[in-house]
Formats: structure tokens, C-alpha cells, sequence
């Protein structure tokens, strides 16, 4: 699946959220419907730095 996403560069929309703290926001934004694509929850924002300096993109 991962392969097919690659080839034809799919692309998800993400919300993301910072911390464990902001839950309690991502949960009320799910259940009232009010969020759109894939939320993600950023615990490590070095590991996203890194991630973005070998060429991920988010």
C-alpha cells in the first residue's frame, strides 16, 4: 500500500498537534466534527526536525 502511495504521490491532509497536552483539543475537534484529514500528535519534535533535514515532508 505504502509502495502505491509513493508511486502516484498520494498526499494526506494532517492536523497536527503538539504534545499530549493539546488531546483533550483533538478529541473535542473529532467528536464536534470539526477536523478534516488525519490528526497527529507530535511528541518528539526533534525526531520531526531530523525526519525534515533527510527529506520528509509533512
Amino acid at each position: 500500500m505504502l509502495d502505491v502511495v509513493a508511486k502516484h504521490g498520494i498526499k494526506v491532509k494532517t492536523n497536527p498537534f503538539d504534545g499530549l497536552e493539546k488531546l483533550p483539543e483533538l478529541v473535542e475537534l473529532a467528536h464536534g466534527g470539526k477536523i478534516q484529514g488525519k490528526a497527529i500528535i507530535i511528541v518528539d519534535k526533534e525526531q520531526i526536525k531530523k525526519e525534515r533535514e533527510n527529506g520528509a515532508k509533512y
